[in-house]
């Protein structure tokens, strides 16, 4: 069975799953949310303002978009960071 096909399997309206915050906008009246398993299980600290972030710390990032030199990564409350591509080789799939 497809991924795919799979995930069509667990979606349903009467389902229920667990789910974590990603960002809210009060003007527009929405929440970001999202299932992703590393991201609900995670123990490493979430990033969600400027002030929490420190050089040296590791944290769990969502790939935004991807570009010839560098990609973008979108953290929690819609925090973004760069990173350049040179060490996108670092990079491990989840």
């Amino acid at each position: 069975m497809s991924r795919k096909s799979q995930s069509r399997l667990l979606l349903c309206t009467s389902c229920s799953c667990n789910v974590k915050v990603l960002a809210v906008d009060s003007e527009r009246k929405r929440i970001s949310l999202t299932t992703k398993r590393t991201l609900l299980e995670s123990t490493l600290p979430i990033l969600s303002k400027l002030e929490d972030v420190t050089i040296g710390l590791v944290s769990h990032a969502v790939v935004l978009k991807v570009f010839d030199k560098n990609l973008i990564v979108e953290f929690y409350n819609n925090l973004k960071a760069t990173v350049p591509s040179r060490e996108t080789r670092y990079l491990q799939p989840i």
